[in-house]
């Protein structure tokens, strides 16, 4: 579905030997004339590898907030590279703004609060920190909001609350 806007998606039509293949000859002709290209690795699962991932706020058409991973103009709220953790999350976090009201930002009237959020999530733990960004570093029930969110998941070690306060 999202094949032309995503690399990820591009590539899962093919065999995962020919994906390994495919990616280890662009490495080459891409760097290899600057660098030693090492083999490209199997990834084990090959999928939910991707372990950072940016979640967008919207608002749809039909006014209800929701959230996608974000790539190149793609809009996907499950994707089978990102880890499903951070899917789990940005979707907590998505009822949690519905919950505590916390107005999506909408660029075109440039109001609202909730920009997007980028989860982290270990690969040798599944330790997760999430970094929320907003319109600004005041929020309503701020404190209640993260507090029920690292409740429902325990794997959140850390927020880190940062702003964006430009009007697009």
């Amino acid at each position: 579905r999202f094949a032309n806007a995503c690399a990820g998606c591009a590539y899962q039509g093919r065999a995962y030997s020919r994906q390994l293949e495919k990616k280890q000859k662009l490495l080459s002709k891409s760097l290899g004339k600057y660098i030693r290209i090492p083999s490209v690795e199997k990834a084990e699962p090959p999928f939910a590898c991707k372990h950072k991932t940016t979640w967008m706020f919207s608002v749809d058409k039909s006014g209800q907030p929701t959230c996608f991973s974000y790539t190149l103009g793609s809009r996907a709220s499950r994707c089978m590279l990102n880890h499903k953790g951070a899917a789990e999350i940005a979707q907590t976090l998505l009822s949690l703004t519905e919950k505590y009201k916390v107005p999506i930002f909408d660029p075109k009237k440039g109001s609202g609060w909730l920009r997007y959020a980028v989860i982290r999530v270990s690969s040798s733990n599944h330790d997760a920190m999430v970094t929320i960004v907003g319109a600004s570093l005041q929020l309503k029930d701020a404190k209640a909001l993260l507090s029920e969110l690292t409740q429902m998941h325990p794997e959140v070690k850390t927020v880190i609350l940062n702003a964006n306060s430009k009007a697009s």
